[in-house]
Parts: C-alpha cells; structure tokens; sequence
C-alpha cells in the first residue's frame, strides 16, 4: 500500500516541477534545468540513504562501544 502512494504523490510531485520549470525558465534553457533537476532527483536517490546509513552508525557508536572489528 506505502509503495502505491508514494509513487501517486511522486508523479504529482513530478508533473508540477515539470510544468514550473518550463514557467521559470527561458524556453531554449528547459532542457538543461530539466537535466539538473533529473540529476539532483537521482543524486537524492543515491546519496541520501548512504548519509543516513552514516549518521545512523554514528549515532548508534554513541551510545554504545562501536567497533569496526568483527568478532
């Protein structure tokens, strides 16, 4: 049911930064802010669960005794 919805708000998210885009920027410059902004959407997708992963470790090495040795 969470994947449904999440993508139905990501294709309305999706459709209003589209038509925004072609508002704000000069026609001859939509391809390139519509490349940026696919770039910035993909480098969410990929970065943001790795700063995650490492703030969530640091936290957790706070609280107790963290190692990186296994065993």
């Amino acid at each position: 049911m969470l994947p449904a919805v999440q993508q139905g708000l990501f294709g309305a998210n999706s459709a209003a930064r589209g038509s925004a885009v072609a508002r704000l920027v000069p026609p001859r410059e939509v391809p390139a802010a519509n490349s940026l902004g696919a770039t910035v959407l993909l480098a969410g997708a990929l970065f943001g669960p790795m700063a995650a992963g490492a703030l969530t470790r640091s936290r957790a090495c706070r609280r107790s005794t963290c190692s990186t040795r296994s065993g």
